[in-house]
């Protein structure tokens, strides 16, 4: 809004008057239509970048070696939750009767003892030490020590006479495990073990054949030396 007003030389000047209201600047000025360039230009320069770079991302997503990744991670989580909720619950246990109480080893050198044995005397198999060694002692503990030790081992047959069962030779068949560390340190404990009860160990290499005549000289040497004073 103006007013007039008289100058001193008698021309009017006009003064704008403001009534609380402030002029609005043009909405298309000069400075936004600069920025809207700008914000333009790079979209357009950006463009084939953000293209490219999608086509990246799809062809490293689609790749044989990320969707073999993948599945050999989801093979993990899902082997990972089988052994944690197996292992919550009750642990299976699955029990059946072996085929036979011998191994092959162990029963083609039974029928070849067999044979040679004749009946004469009886074929006790995986006897328990601790039901053909007897332990005594004073001291509950020291009796329980070697108890512990000898319960968990076996020998592979025992012969004993036909009508008593009393027992008259231990053999055991020394077959390739034989040969490991923990096989041989229970080996030389069961030698020391017989010299200690005096009762005759023998000891046969497992074999796919046997000499009979060789097989019936072991075991007379090994029988003479049962009755035989120490």
């Amino acid at each position: 809004m103006c007013y007039g007003t008289w100058t001193r030389k008698g021309k009017k000047r006009y003064r704008l008057r403001h009534h609380g209201l402030a002029s609005k600047p043009a909405f298309f000025s000069s400075d936004r239509i600069g920025l809207a360039s700008e914000a333009a230009l790079h979209a357009v320069l950006l463009f084939p970048f953000a293209v490219t770079f999608g086509e990246v991302v799809e062809t490293l997503l689609l790749s044989p070696i990320t969707l073999a990744l993948a599945a050999v991670f989801v093979l993990g989580c899902v082997i990972v939750l089988i052994w944690v909720f197996r292992g919550s619950g009750k642990p299976a246990v699955y029990l059946s009767v072996v085929d036979s109480l011998l191994t092959p080893a162990e029963k083609l050198f039974y029928e070849q003892l067999d044979l040679v044995i004749d009946g004469r005397l009886q074929i006790l198999c995986k006897v328990r030490l601790a039901d053909l060694i007897e332990v005594e002692s004073r001291q509950p503990e020291e009796r329980n020590r070697v108890f512990r030790r000898i319960a968990s081992k076996h020998i592979d047959f025992i012969l004993a006479e036909p009508g008593t069962l009393a027992p008259m030779l231990a053999i055991e068949l020394d077959d390739s495990s034989h040969e490991r560390a923990d096989r041989r340190e229970r080996d030389e404990y069961l030698e020391e073990l017989f010299q200690t009860v005096r009762f005759p160990l023998l000891r046969i290499k497992a074999s796919a054949t046997y000499n009979r005549r060789a097989l019936v000289d072991a075991l007379e040497q090994a029988l003479r030396r049962r009755f035989q004073p120490y």
